[in-house]
């Protein structure tokens, strides 16, 4: 059976405990020494302890709300606090704010670099494409002028010129060493020069239709062609066997054309 702490009457004392009990308040209180550490009282204790700081704590908010009251003017309205609440949602942290002003200038700091990048590569592009124009044009000039060059010193006739250029313009390549511009043509026993190419090339079925046809041959005896006369006598007209020799060995082209002239020639005096 448990023993109480305390009881109504006398008589429910039992016998061994009356010596231990006070009469407190009209009840008999029976007196325990070590009451505040039983387990019982120790938890009801702590529960009374949580309890009375959660009073305190909500006596202390009551008294700092009391006391923000007490400081408003009187005629402080809802309306003035509800403007002041949506102040302070406004406010920005100032860690917040300056992590935002660095993003910004991140931001800004790429795009004025993207638009750098753009700006130069439009540029580089633009620059390129002129380089190119340029270099094409230098080339077209080149070729053109040796080609040119090579094809009247082998004779083409000067209205056909045209037609063997744009015949011939495709075969001729130019490249570039360090400054200087090279002008070749490949055929089956190697690179040769646009000029001599087209020294070549009139000898042949395709080139021989270009050649400019001897005009006769002035009072003097030399050869008239493209509307000059050439320089020096013709060999075969004048019957001088070792220039004739020389200028087989040397320019078998031009040896067919004096030769050619020499039997106009013949056939005019018969």
């Amino acid at each position: 059976m448990a023993i109480l702490t305390q009881y109504k009457t006398e008589e429910e004392i039992p016998e061994a405990l009356k010596e231990h009990c006070t009469e407190v308040a009209g009840v008999f209180v029976v007196d325990v020494t070590d009451i505040e550490t039983h387990p019982k009282t120790v938890k009801l204790k702590n529960a009374y302890d949580r309890e009375k700081a959660k009073r305190d704590g909500q006596a202390t908010a009551i008294a700092e709300v009391q006391a923000k009251i007490d400081a408003m003017p009187e005629d402080f309205t809802s309306e003035r606090w509800e403007e002041l609440k949506l102040a302070e949602s406004k406010m920005v942290d100032p860690d917040k704010q300056k992590e935002a002003v660095k993003k910004q200038l991140e931001e800004n700091r790429l795009a004025v670099k993207k638009d750098l990048e753009e700006k130069h590569r439009v540029e580089n592009e633009a620059k390129d494409v002129k380089i190119s124009t340029l270099n094409n044009f230098l080339e077209r000039t080149i070729k053109n002028d040796r080609l040119r060059d090579g094809l009247v010193t082998a004779g083409v006739d000067k209205a056909l010129l045209p037609g063997a250029m744009a015949l011939l313009a495709s075969r001729v390549k130019i490249e570039q060493e360090g400054d200087e511009f090279k002008d070749m043509v490949e055929t089956p026993l190697g690179d040769v020069s646009a000029k001599e190419y087209a020294t070549n090339w009139v000898t042949t079925d395709e080139g021989k239709p270009y050649v400019a046809k001897a005009d006769g041959l002035d009072l003097k005896g030399k050869v008239k062609s493209h509307g000059m006369v050439n320089d020096g006598e013709n060999p075969w007209i004048t019957k001088h066997l070792t220039q004739q020799s020389i200028i087989v060995a040397t320019d078998p082209a031009k040896a067919e054309k004096l030769k050619a002239a020499a039997k106009a020639y013949f056939a005019a005096k018969k």
